[in-house]
């Protein structure tokens, strides 16, 4: 259960990529969040996607939604993630406003889980391949394993930054969902 706090969506903790080993609570904790959201803006879908998506796969310990939308505008969308806590990753680190990528923490269990969230709409083509990547991974061990290697090496080669360090995944990504 989440810890008490006047704002449910903390400040996000900006600190360098660390490889961490899969915590189970993160469903739980995605879970929890989704609901959060879908509370606030009902129309919209939320998935949970990435590593922590994935049981047994490691990475960074970030929790990654998509918040996808039918036919709704957007700014009323980002409005009530506003009011919830979150903030938004491309105003900061001057990203193409595509579609909007925010973060933010939610303290569950006494630990402060970091949370990305990805929203566009549910036909953008990105929504069809985060689905396919994290389903692979789920269903492929040895995808799973090459993907947790890779990330591994990336942070031995001195890529900390998380804007480097994503940019660096993304060819493994690619590739994995060529035909």
């Amino acid at each position: 259960m989440p810890d008490s706090t006047s704002t449910p969506i903390r400040p996000y903790p900006k600190q360098p990529v660390e490889f961490q080993e899969y915590d189970p609570r993160a469903p739980q904790v995605a879970q929890f969040v989704i609901d959060l959201i879908q509370a606030q803006i009902p129309g919209v879908i939320v998935e949970h996607i990435g590593s922590t998506a994935v049981p047994g796969c490691a990475g960074r310990g970030v929790i990654d939604l998509m918040i996808l939308y039918v036919h709704e505008p957007v700014e009323p969308i980002l409005i009530r993630l506003d009011m919830l806590g979150f903030q938004w990753v491309q105003r900061v680190n001057d990203l193409p406003d595509e579609w909007p990528k925010g973060a933010g923490a939610v303290l569950y269990q006494g630990h402060l889980f970091r949370l990305h969230i990805h929203v566009q709409p549910v036909d953008h083509p990105t929504v069809v391949e985060k689905r396919a990547f994290r389903d692979r991974l789920r269903s492929e061990p040895a995808l799973r394993a090459a993907y947790m290697a890779h990330k591994q090496a990336i942070l031995a080669s001195g890529t900390v930054d998380p804007i480097d360090y994503t940019t660096a995944k993304a060819g493994f990504v690619r590739q994995t969902l060529e035909p």
